[in-house]
């Protein structure tokens, strides 16, 4: 961590870069360190696929997040947060062969690239790993940043509900309360408020889902003319495989959200079935217990592979 500030000290102009389809803890880290390397006089901005859904619009500085195309200077300097492996970055850029490339990431499949790498299987999210990078820069955390790592701790750990939820993420939460964090406000955008569109596609997705013969299995389809009907965007798929596991009796589950040309899928598991074994047979990755791919298929193949394997997976487990 002390070579990664010292790289980020000594070089400026940094696109920050989460993931592909990123959630709370690629954007909340994405902004957390932009606004950490602006404070040091730094030229930064953080680069998405995606345009910040209406989830985080409460986040700082959210203007500070650009598509591809759209940023306010040509990066010479490149920082991958929260990505588990070199398919999945988010934004690519004209010229990389020639920029300094830095990666932080606690995906413990990570293969690791970059010139300079951070990964810790064991975090939280990156979003605590962040907060350590602040203190290595010397940089304190503002009321501003600390909405941005929790957002990335909180939304990771399942609202501090998955076996990630450490003692290490408790004592950082409870550090972004002290500079700041008015944990009541930011829980209720990320956890208690939910749009019509999201509602209504919610409700379609788990209508269509199918649980295996024995119970242990649950899978779901969100098709792009469900998105449709609902008025739904990509952000509203979010957390849909969460409630297919919470079913009692499933040890696995996937939610498939068919998109142009290709269908993304998360996976989650109950607790036995390794999941992150099925994301990297269709060549993705992630942790144990959630992780996700992007498979180019049709929609049914892909789901009729992905019922095979987390078949496969709960079997192993229920042998563990």
């Amino acid at each position: 961590m002390r070579e990664m500030a010292r790289w980020l000290l000594e070089r400026d102009d940094f696109a920050v870069c989460g993931h592909i389809s990123p959630d709370g803890d690629s954007f909340g880290s994405a902004i957390a360190l932009t606004l950490a390397l602006l404070s040091l006089g730094k030229r930064a901005f953080a680069a998405s696929s995606e345009r910040i859904p209406h989830m985080y619009e409460f986040l700082p500085l959210r203007e500070t997040v650009f598509l591809a195309g759209e940023e306010p200077f040509a990066p010479r300097n490149l920082v991958h947060v929260d990505t588990a492996s070199p398919d999945r970055v988010g934004v690519r850029f004209s010229g990389e062969e020639t920029m300094g490339k830095a990666l932080i990431d606690h995906h413990d499949t990570n293969p690791g690239f970059d010139e300079i790498r951070y990964i810790d299987g064991k975090a939280s999210s990156t979003g605590e790993l962040i907060a350590m990078l602040l203190d290595e820069l010397g940089v304190p955390i503002t009321a501003e940043i600390a909405v941005c790592l929790y957002t990335a701790i909180s939304t990771d750990t399942g609202n501090f509900q998955f076996s990630n939820t450490t003692p290490a993420a408790m004592r950082t939460v409870a550090r972004l309360v002290e500079c700041g964090l008015d944990i009541s406000a930011a829980s209720a955008s990320l956890f208690r408020t939910r749009t019509l569109a999201r509602t209504r596609l919610l409700g379609e997705a788990l209508h269509a889902m199918r649980l295996s013969d024995d119970g242990r299995v649950a899978v779901t389809l969100v098709t792009r003319e469900m998105m449709a009907r609902c008025e739904a965007g990509h952000p509203d798929t979010e957390s849909i495989v969460n409630y297919l596991n919470e079913i009692e009796g499933v040890e696995a589950a996937a939610m498939l959200e068919e998109r142009e040309g290709a269908v993304k899928i998360s996976l989650r598991s109950a607790g036995r079935a390794d999941v992150s074994k099925v994301a990297q047979e269709l060549g993705g990755g992630g942790h144990r217990f959630a992780a996700g791919a992007t498979v180019f298929a049709t929609p049914e193949e892909a789901l009729r592979v992905v019922e095979g394997k987390l078949l496969e997976a709960a079997a192993r487990g229920k042998d563990r």
